[in-house]
């Protein structure tokens, strides 16, 4: 029973690590064409595109920092 245990945990470990990657390329991404609608539907400058990427990469960090603490809490086995 233990060993099954193990398995779904390495398991689970290795599923939150491989969307890392994803989060941090798609969130600036979504930014890009929110900022892209934005800009046309308002009239904006460029800089709302690059403010709305900022803020894809800067919530793709914190989504980040979010899954390694929460495998690092799950790891010490509380």
């Amino acid at each position: 029973m233990k060993r099954k245990e193990d398995l779904y945990k390495h398991i689970k470990t290795g599923a939150l690590l491989s969307t890392i990657p994803f989060i941090l390329v798609w969130n600036p991404v979504g930014g890009y064409f929110i900022g892209a609608y934005l800009k046309d539907r308002f009239g904006s400058g460029n800089y709302i595109v690059f403010i709305c990427i900022g803020l894809g990469f800067a919530i793709g960090i914190s989504e980040t920092i979010k899954i390694i603490m929460l495998l690092a809490k799950d790891s010490q086995g509380k």
